[in-house]
């Protein structure tokens, strides 16, 4: 048996160990192979002979599984799974899990320091102190109390409840966009269901939080931002493919938004020197680390290797969450 562990290779640095402990353990026989991702060329050969694959958010489209005649089980090391062509997967017999729950609080916490840092201007701040030597509080102004902001969520899941309920602690207007809720659930939250309109009308913070699907790709674009009633805050700690880039960085330039807080971009492997969103004065990047804390990483690791364990053990029933039956 033979398992490829393999993904960006600033991702794969230091976080193999784990998995290469459990598979001594669960999997003696198996022989592991370690390789940075390249391209699909290159995943193809590395494929060549593979039962297991343990990865992470690189692309794994039709021509990969297609070529991979002896793969049995993908195991996704994330909640995510939009990089991997399900269809072609389940075509070609191959069994596709991923972590489905690990990292709720800590996203939910990240997007509030986000929210936090954002609606009390200290980008601007911190910029205006360090680098401007100026001390004025007013230079910014003016400045709302969060309790004053209406905040809309955009995917009201686990995350999105779980920031929903952080920022109802604050005392905010907290309403949200999911056509898979039903009113009630919301309503229970102390949440109120809306549509795109009401939202572009009335946010003044905008966090999103939608799992990524061909039908919301580029669904925060130009038509979007140039709607907006408000110059809103802007949050995405969810995935990248959600959000038109340039359309951002215009709505930004022109004050469609106040502010923007990413921590997820369209490359998961951008490069910080050249992107255009990062650096800006007003758009605050972290490297999507919304998930990262000591307790999220031994889950993630745990629960993602032991999928693809139980699964080539055939344990299916042990196995945390498949996206899809062979």
């Amino acid at each position: 048996m033979k398992i490829l562990i393999t993904s960006y290779a600033a991702l794969l640095e230091g976080s193999t160990e784990y998995a290469v402990s459990a598979l001594a353990q669960h999997l003696p026989e198996a022989s592991v192979l370690i390789k940075p991702y390249i391209d699909s060329k290159t995943l193809i050969q590395d494929l060549d002979g593979v039962d297991g694959l343990l990865t992470y958010f690189i692309p794994i489209g039709d021509e990969v599984l297609s070529a991979a005649p002896s793969l049995k089980m993908i195991s996704i090391g994330s909640t995510g799974f939009s990089n991997i062509d399900l269809d072609s997967a389940t075509r070609n017999g191959i069994y596709v899990s991923s972590i489905k729950e690990y990292c709720t609080q800590e996203v939910a916490d990240h997007t509030m320091a986000l929210m936090l840092a954002l609606s009390r201007k200290l980008l601007s701040f911190d910029h205006a102190v360090r680098i401007e030597k100026q001390w004025d509080f007013a230079a910014f102004k003016p400045i709302k109390r969060l309790s004053a902001h209406t905040l809309a969520i955009y995917g009201l899941g686990r995350i999105g409840q779980a920031v929903a309920k952080r920022a109802l602690a604050f005392d905010m207007n907290v309403i949200a966009y999911d056509p898979y809720l039903p009113e009630t659930a919301a309503a229970a939250m102390n949440v109120k269901l809306v549509d795109n309109a009401y939202i572009q009308k009335h946010a003044t913070i905008i966090s999103n939080h939608m799992n990524a699907t061909a039908e919301n790709t580029d669904f925060f674009n130009d038509a979007y931002f140039s709607a907006l009633e408000n110059p809103a805050i802007f949050i995405n700690v969810s995935r990248g493919q959600s959000v038109d880039e340039t359309a951002l960085l215009t709505a930004i330039e022109n004050g469609r938004l106040a502010y923007a807080g990413l921590d997820v971009l369209k490359s998961e492997d951008p490069n910080p020197k050249t992107h255009p969103l990062i650096g800006h004065e007003r758009i605050l990047v972290t490297p999507h680390a919304a998930f990262y804390s000591e307790e999220a990483i031994y889950d993630c690791d745990h629960i993602s290797i032991m999928n693809l364990i139980y699964a080539l053990k055939d344990d299916h029933d042990k196995v945390f969450a498949y996206l899809n039956r062979r």
